[in-house]
């Protein structure tokens, strides 16, 4: 061991490894551990219980709580700190002032960038990188090979399956705020913690709220808005700058394409197309009486059904099963299966080809 006594503080029994090199100006504490092969720096503290494994390095001014567990091959940059409790797994790396809270797992060879912070209980899977900036509130849950951007903010208890992409300032999980100056009914209930499938993939800037239920392989693209209590299904997309307001639920295989607009209580089942632009209402009264309060009543689009760009559908409108709404149209009846419309408002033009049918 490598150490100038004059320098460094042991306060109580600690166990290092004769292989261990220490700098000078570190602080042990009470019952640590240290490995073989161990590289401490200046100024590290490792307070009582701490466990530095094999090969673990330490730089500059980095912190281990009391019992805090860095694996073996493990690098902590300068300032880096590891609350008590936590636990790293070998091979981990963390950046220059990242953190890691009290009790959080960190999964074999994950990576958590400069200024990063992983918070208190929050499990991140192994070959995980969290990018610099990154905020993973309390709780999290992270799968295996997730790529979390830069500055992203994952808020508390959120759950993010095996190998997610977020992109840089997104967020994930953020509880609804009500306008002052809203109609609706005030509520001081927490939406549940938003919840991500495997393989899904979160563009930048893109905003999904608690309560989001986000299933496999869905593709969500930059600056999109997905509000509390929506359910998107598996391999959908959504694409860029589109908004899925509350109480909505989208099917699987789903396009949803630019600029598009899902309002509140809709329901777009399976195969469903929207075209750039497209606006969907569900407000027969355009906020002018009460009466609309319990006449609230989004869009329904039955599985195969299509809706042109730019088109727009009326409060509680009704496609069926491959309908389809050309470009430019208003919607102010149901369109019946199979069939296409168009105008303003939109009226029947003829059948959908058979070739064009799902089945």
């Amino acid at each position: 061991m490598m150490t100038s006594r004059d320098t460094v503080v042991i306060q109580g029994q600690a166990s290092i490894d004769p292989t261990a090199s220490i700098s000078a100006f570190v602080t042990i504490g009470n019952g640590v551990t240290i490995g073989a092969g161990a590289i401490i720096e200046t100024g590290v503290v490792l307070h009582d219980n701490a466990y530095v494994g094999a090969g673990a390095r330490l730089k500059p001014h980095a912190v281990l709580g009391p019992a805090a567990v860095v694996g073996a091959n493990s690098l902590l940059h300068i300032g880096a700190i590891v609350e008590e409790n936590a636990i790293l797994a070998e091979g981990v790396q963390l950046g220059t002032y990242a953190s890691v809270g009290a009790g959080a797992e960190v999964g074999t060879s994950s990576v958590i960038d400069r200024y990063a912070s992983v918070g208190t209980r929050v499990v991140v899977g192994e070959g995980c990188w969290v990018q610099q900036g990154t905020d993973v509130a309390e709780g999290v849950k992270l799968g295996n090979d997730v790529e979390l951007g830069a500055h992203v903010r994952l808020y508390p208890l959120t759950e993010v399956g095996q190998g997610n992409i977020i992109q840089d300032h997104a967020v994930v999980g953020k509880q609804p705020v009500r306008a002052k100056a809203s109609a609706l009914p005030e509520t001081k209930r927490a939406k549940p913690p938003a919840v991500l499938g495997a393989g899904v993939t979160v563009g930048t800037q893109a905003v999904l709220y608690a309560g989001a239920i986000i299933e496999d392989d869905v593709f969500i693209a930059d600056l999109a808005t997905v509000r509390d209590a929506v359910f998107v299904g598996a391999k959908s997309i959504v694409g860029r700058g589109v908004a899925i307001e509350n109480d909505c639920r989208i099917g699987e295989r789903c396009k949803l394409e630019t600029n598009a607009y899902v309002t509140a209580y809709s329901t777009l089942e399976d195969d469903v197309f929207i075209a750039p632009g497209v606006i969907t209402t569900n407000d027969n009264y355009m906020a002018r009486s009460d009466k609309r309060f319990a006449a609230f009543k989004g869009v329904t689009v039955k599985r195969g059904g299509r809706i042109g760009a730019n088109s727009t559908i009326l409060p509680g409108r009704t496609i069926a099963e491959e309908g389809a709404v050309a470009a430019g149209s208003i919607v102010t009846k149901d369109v019946s299966p199979a069939t296409i419309v168009v105008g303003a408002p939109a009226k029947y033009l003829r059948d959908v080809p058979a070739d064009q049918r799902l089945e």
